[in-house]
């Protein structure tokens, strides 16, 4: 009768335990809103700064590299369109790959000594905490990640002319 009693409280314990370890796998992949994504609110953010850094594979000399500060009424239509998507967590990442899309860079500073790097290359977007000990996360939109990425583009350098 022990051994019975011992057997359905381990198997418990390892039905339990598989479901924590479930849920905790499913918390982490759920979809997220951009503003969550950040270390601090975007009504915080007071200064942006963007680059688009254009490389071509078969001819390096042709690489450049735009640079801006947004104004803060674009800064505030660049958030909007961040924020049209919800974003899914892709994982921990170092970089992102230019082989396919340039890649853009955004810089988002608050009143405080609080900043974040954003890179998008086109299917991920890497959210760099500078402010904190952390590391880069990478996060892949819902929807149609490209076409977010071109009229990302598209409105940065018309910002940039």
């Amino acid at each position: 009768m022990k051994a019975v009693k011992k057997r359905s409280h381990t198997l418990f314990l390892a039905g339990s335990l598989l479901l924590a370890l479930f849920l905790g796998f499913r918390w982490l992949d759920r979809s997220r809103e951009f503003s969550s994504l950040l270390p601090f609110s975007l009504q915080e953010v007071t200064a942006c700064y963007a680059t688009l850094e254009c490389f071509y594979l078969d001819d390096p000399a042709q690489e450049k590299s735009l640079h801006t500060q947004l104004t803060q009424a674009q800064t505030q239509d660049l958030l909007e369109q961040l924020s049209q998507s919800a974003y899914r967590r892709e994982g921990s990442a170092s970089g992102l790959s230019t082989e396919t899309n340039s890649l853009i860079r955004i810089y988002l500073h608050t009143s405080g000594s609080s900043h974040s790097e954003l890179m998008l290359n086109g299917e991920l977007l890497l959210v760099n905490p500078l402010t904190y000990r952390g590391d880069s996360v990478a996060y892949r939109p819902e929807g149609d990640s490209l076409a977010q990425y071109q009229a990302l583009s598209a409105f940065l350098q018309s910002c940039m002319e």
